[in-house]
């Protein structure tokens, strides 16, 4: 996703330079997460990880793509459509160039069924789906990586696409590997912290 510090595009290098292929079945901790891609990075060399984020989104994303297998797809998050906070805020309805009208009021439409059915639902699904919506959304908003900084003037071509929700890539070890996921200021996290880690990998926010 368009998210400013994402290291998708560094695994081959982080692969090589963390020696992650000699290190399976090893514990992995990583202290800003961010969209989790360090995280499955070391997931899909078969190591044991411990994911850390402030942001709640963060946690949310990462908790998504470290499990097995994806929830049931769940089909109303396509469907549902109504004009909430986001199309009577970030919408071409009050003149903010950032979603187009029909995207927002995907977005709400999705977001408040998600509310509606959140108590019928795991943690672990009720993250997935979120991250689903914001993973859509993302990728038809109107910026260039930072939502400080929208395109005053037109429409990037993304905006147009038609919404849909997509599944997330996962990797299913069958049970051989761990994953716990924690949303909380990096000290504090390693002050309450009682594991050991054979690898540690910080990358701090900007």
């Amino acid at each position: 996703m368009k998210y400013l510090g994402n290291k998708t595009r560094l695994s081959e290098f982080l692969s090589d330079a963390m020696s992650l292929q000699n290190r399976k079945g090893q514990k992995g901790l990583d202290l800003f997460a961010g969209t989790g891609a360090v995280s499955f990075l070391f997931k899909s060399h078969n190591m044991n990880t411990v994911s850390n984020d402030l942001l709640s989104f963060s946690a949310h994303r990462v908790r998504s793509i470290l499990h097995d297998k994806a929830p049931i797809k769940m089909e109303k998050l396509e469907t549902e459509k109504v004009q909430g906070f986001v199309t009577k805020n970030y919408s071409e309805k009050v003149d903010v160039n950032i979603f187009k009208m029909n995207i927002a009021e995907h977005i709400d439409g999705a977001r408040i069924y998600l509310d509606q059915i959140k108590n019928s639902l795991t943690e672990q699904e009720f993250s997935y789906y979120l991250s689903q919506i914001i993973e859509a959304a993302d990728f038809r908003s109107n910026i260039m990586g930072s939502y400080e900084s929208f395109y005053k003037a037109g429409w990037r071509k993304q905006c147009e696409k038609d919404w849909s929700i997509e599944d997330f890539k996962l990797i299913d070890n069958q049970g051989k590997t761990t994953h716990k996921v924690f949303n909380k200021e990096a000290l504090d996290f390693l002050k309450t912290t009682d594991h050991f880690y054979d690898l540690v990998y910080l990358d701090p926010p900007y």
